[in-house]
């Protein structure tokens, strides 16, 4: 299974512009390109398409009350990247990135909640499913 996973909330075209609810109520998020997401309220998925190309899409049966922070296992259909019908985990986050220098930057645990970068690695599990303490690698100088 693929890993997809970018610093900030991002779609196919890289980036979101927010999220909104259309004039139904029903929540959206809207990519700065062509990407969209729209919880479908009926069917109980998650339907990510984009604007100008309906036949690539992909499925996420992932709960309404998560919002897609976190990892979470979609099925991809008509993208030539992916065979179809093949799931992968892709990860949403609304931490931030912070200064160029870095100051301000912020780790996205598996779950969707951010803690500072400093506390990634450092021997004390801040996120509550232990992911800023996984594949951390100790070095010795000296």
């Amino acid at each position: 299974m693929d890993s997809i996973q970018s610093p900030r909330t991002s779609t196919p075209d890289g980036k979101v512009s927010g999220k909104k609810q259309d004039h139904h109520g029903i929540l959206t998020y809207v990519g700065m390109t062509s990407s969209i997401i729209i919880y479908n309220e009926q069917s109980k998925v998650w339907n990510w398409t984009l604007k100008h190309k309906p036949n690539i899409y992909a499925i996420s049966n992932s709960q309404f009350k998560t919002f897609l922070l976190g990892k979470h296992k979609w099925t991809f259909y008509g993208d030539t990247c992916f065979e179809d019908g093949s799931e992968h985990t892709v990860s949403f986050s609304i931490c931030s990135q912070g200064s160029e220098s870095g100051f301000g930057s912020e780790f996205a645990c598996e779950n969707g909640i951010c803690i500072p970068l400093e506390q990634r690695c450092d021997g004390i599990s801040n996120c509550r499913d232990f992911s800023d303490e996984r594949n951390c690698k100790k070095v010795k100088i000296g």
